[in-house]
This record gives structure tokens, sequence and C-alpha cells, in this order.
């Protein structure tokens, strides 16, 4: 009612909304896409494993072309890898619905996000994410280098890789996606983070 045209949904996992209180993501979609008005919805921060158990439900909101955008990480291109992750999908799971989402609504942008260096990722695996993450036509492809941290599973697992290496695969998988047809975005957004720290520098 006051005129706002983008609408964030914004949570840890926005996915697993309603979960406590007997109702779910969908439901509340629903209810906002049937208000009436010229607005967009974007959804930050969503699960996979969420998004697969309610497809269907997502799928026919979609329909209506009020979600512009959504963030569903990939994570890893190799399905022992998001096992250990205990991610709850396989990466044929996470296509088909990358595909149903977008066959719903073709003009959806899907931001995702990969993760290189996990606890023995092998050189065959890590190609497996670069791959998935240059050929699907994701809007943007936020890569991340792991980093065991105190107390997590992942921190005990065994097959550590050394920090030059999950470093390297870092910057291979960066370059490949600036030479995918992500690659204008990846320099922008690269830029953009410089700028911020040099400007964050300054400010101190």
């Amino acid at each position: 009612s006051s005129g706002y045209q983008e609408i964030n949904l914004i949570g840890t996992n926005v996915s697993a909304y309603g979960q406590d209180i007997g109702t779910n993501l969908p439901a509340l979609l629903r209810t906002l896409v049937n208000i009436d008005g010229t607005y967009r919805l974007y959804l930050r921060n969503l699960e996979p494993v969420e998004v697969l158990e309610y497809l269907d439900e997502f799928t026919e909101v979609l329909k209506t072309g009020k979600i512009a955008y959504l963030e569903l990480p990939l994570q890893s291109g190799s399905n022992r890898i998001l096992k250990l992750m205990n991610r709850g999908y396989t990466v044929e799971e996470f296509v088909d619905c990358f595909w149903a989402l977008k066959r719903a609504y073709p003009k959806l942008r899907i931001r995702s996000q990969v993760m290189v260096g996990f606890p023995s990722e092998t050189e065959e695996e890590f190609q497996q994410t670069v791959k998935i993450a240059t050929k699907l036509p994701f809007i943007y492809m936020e890569p991340f280098r792991f980093s065991p941290r105190p107390g997590t599973a992942a921190a005990r697992l065994d097959g550590q890789l050394d920090k030059k290496l999950s470093k390297a695969r870092y910057h291979k998988l960066r370059k490949s996606l600036m030479k995918s047809h992500l690659g204008s975005k990846i320099r922008f957004a690269l830029s953009y983070s410089l700028q911020s720290l040099i400007s964050s520098r300054h400010s101190k």
C-alpha cells in the first residue's frame, strides 16, 4: 500500500519458514502474490532440500510471475562431497529442481554458491563443481574456499586439504567463472568488493 515494488524476504533459511507453526513458505507466498499491486518478491537464503520438498507448490506460485529472484546454493558438483556436507540432496536433484523452477517462470533469476577445498575433495570432484557452476544459467555464482571452523564436524573430517591446494582450486574456479557467461558479473563483484575494502580502510 506504500508503493514499494521490490520486497525481499530474508532469513537464515527462508525456505524453512513456517515449519514450527504448522505451515510452509509456499503457503506464505500464495498469500503474498495474491495481494494487488505491481511488485516483485525476492527470496534470499533458500535451501535446496526444502525447495525440493515443496517443489510442486513452489512452481505453482512461480507461474504468477511475481517472484523475480531467489538464492539457491549448490555448494558442490560432487554427490560424495554433498553427502559429507550433509546437504540432503544430490547434484541430479539440484539440477532437476533448477530447471523445474525455470520452466515455471523462465525470467526467474537464480543466484548460487559453491565451495571448493572441502576435506577429501579430489581433482575430479573439483572439476565436477567447476562444470556445473559454469554451465547452468545462474545470474551469479559466489565461490567460497573451505575453511575449517573449530568444533564443527567438517573440521574433524579426514583428508583436510593443504591450504595452498585449496587456494589454487579457488582461483581456478574463479577464473573459469570469469571465462563463462558469468564473467562480467564476477568481475563487477570483485571490483565492488575491492572498492568497499578500500573505502572501509580510509574511513578508519
